[in-house]
């Protein structure tokens, strides 16, 4: 097989947020009947056919308890949903608690729903008639791509719909859509996040950062990550380990090193930078590697992370449930957190054509978690 350059390096993951503070969870008030919150999407052509069984969601407070309706519906011309599902029984009344506070949901439909590629729906979570439910439903602000479609769409009294546009403030929904072959929809930026934080640290020796797998054999020529020192002298250090690697070792486990001053940075702020290796490295398909970085001065150092409600919905982020949170222990080894993951990425440089010694093609292979995103 043969390596192939992408004439053009590209971060991926891309970054989930879009700016140096830290993406912050949001309230959207239900408390009238009929009222909504969810998004409009389109399906990709590799979901077409697939059979829609679950939409995830989350509240942040509920002050009243009652039943809300998740409903898979059609758009009308106005491109709001239409209040028609698409098909009968695609929807389901789930009873939420008054101390279901920050709760997260994963709701199976009555009926599936088989998804045709190119058509767009909307999932949404509404108050039916007669409930008692008054609450709020979870997104976020700050995301990092900009779009028409998918949107955001809010019925708080009239219907709303808004674009993921970052000149207005858009706050994307925390929602995760299913298919029962157990992979999910890639909707950028609807993401099933849960909690947004900022690790700090002043002491040098202390790696953290992710543990991951790629789906096929590529080259990177670096990493990003959102993070940096908060003060003038706030160095660190960018290590690549494969999975034979420990906190600060220094040999052939060690597969990329480089030190970084914080005054290179445009800013000596916590924010997105990339950073490129002295070398290329390749990464073999389906291998652990660790990406991590160590302050390597005293000043306060920090790096933005996220959270999701279980290691199964790790699987709805782009790079799938095996890119984690990575701590080293202390004694010589890694903790790893399956629901966490710091806001970090790789620059790729190259990928595997796919084809065989002799020149034939190959089969493309697609990792679960990179719906819409890379084959090789």
């Amino acid at each position: 097989m043969t390596m192939t350059s992408l004439l053009g390096n590209i971060c991926w993951p891309a970054h989930p947020t879009n700016a140096s503070a830290p993406a912050m969870m949001d309230n959207n008030l239900i408390d009238a009947d009929e009222e909504y919150y969810g998004c409009g999407f389109q399906i990709s052509p590799q979901d077409d056919g697939k059979s829609l069984d679950k939409v995830s969601w989350g509240t942040v407070t509920v002050t009243t308890g009652g039943d809300l309706e998740v409903r898979l519906e059609s758009m009308n011309a106005a491109g709001d949903p239409s209040n028609s599902l698409v098909g009968v029984n695609r929807s389901a009344t789930v009873a939420v608690a008054s101390g279901d506070d920050d709760t997260w949901f994963t709701t199976t439909l009555t009926t599936a729903y088989t998804v045709t590629a190119g058509e767009v729906i909307a999932a949404i979570i509404e108050r039916p008639e007669f409930s008692t439910f008054s609450g709020n439903l979870s997104s976020y602000r700050r995301c990092y791509s900009g779009s028409n479609l998918p949107y955001e769409v809010y019925n708080a009294g009239s219907n709303a719909k808004h674009e993921m546009i970052e000149s207005l403030s858009p706050q994307p929904p925390c929602m995760a859509i299913h298919f029962s072959d157990g992979t999910f929809a890639n909707i950028p930026p609807f993401f099933p996040f849960t909690a947004f934080g900022l690790d700090t640290w002043t002491s040098t020796g202390v790696e953290r950062g992710m543990v991951f797998q790629v789906p096929v054999k590529m080259t990177i020529a670096g990493m990003w990550f959102n993070g940096g020192g908060s003060g003038t002298g706030a160095d660190y250090r960018v290590t690549l380990y494969n999975s034979s690697g420990v906190p600060n070792h220094t040999g052939a486990n060690r597969l990329a090193n480089i030190a970084m001053d914080d005054e290179d940075s445009g800013s000596e702020t916590i924010d997105p930078i990339c950073i490129y290796f002295d070398t290329e490295v390749t990464l073999e398909a389906d291998t652990t590697y660790r990406l991590c970085v160590d302050a390597t001065s005293s000043n306060n150092f920090g790096m933005y992370y996220f959270d999701v409600d279980s290691a199964t919905m790790m699987g709805a982020m782009p790079g799938g449930a095996t890119w984690q949170y990575t701590l080293d222990d202390g004694a010589g080894g890694w903790t790893d957190t399956t629901t966490r993951r710091p806001h970090m990425g790789l620059i790729i440089s190259q990928l595997d054509d796919g084809a065989g010694g002799g020149g034939g093609g190959g089969a493309l292979l697609r990792h679960p978690g990179m719906a819409g995103g890379l084959v090789g």
